[in-house]
């Protein structure tokens, strides 16, 4: 159905001449034949799906720091990010909307990415009251977060 063969390689040859000997009757006859080294077949093989893995994970890792660069230089997915974690907690802030407009315009890039790495390996929750947190104390103390 299928033929597909790998093409020779020069770091992986299949076939290489082996000599040995073999005694009949107190005689030590050379042969020179052709062997088959079935570890280069196999380490070839495993090479390749090696480099298909490295490929794959190559762009994964394009998509993933495209997306990360989205998610820190542009103020509307950050703004996502705080309404989403907040979405429990949000009827505190209702009476003082301005200011959480406020927090949430100005809040820090590495306090944001701190809490990326929090809401990857916790709940939003938690993120939430993180959150919630350093907004009071953003009212009660005038202060940068």
């Amino acid at each position: 159905l299928f033929d597909f063969t790998f093409p020779e390689s020069k770091l992986f040859p299949r076939i290489t001449v082996c000599d040995f000997q073999r005694r009949e009757l107190s005689q030590y006859h050379k042969y020179t034949v052709e062997c088959i080294l079935v570890i280069n077949i196999f380490i070839e093989k495993m090479y390749f799906i090696l480099w298909i893995w490295f490929g794959i994970l190559l762009i994964i890792t394009i998509f993933d720091t495209i997306y990360l660069i989205y998610r820190i230089f542009f103020r509307h997915s950050r703004n996502i990010f705080i309404i989403e974690n907040l979405d429990m907690l949000l009827v505190d802030h209702i009476a003082k909307e301005k200011e959480f407009h406020y927090f949430r315009r100005y809040f820090p890039i590495d306090n944001l990415f701190t809490l990326w790495i929090i809401s990857a390996n916790s709940n939003s929750l938690i993120v939430g009251e993180i959150l919630n947190e350093l907004f009071q104390r953003k009212l009660r103390h005038d202060s940068d977060v």
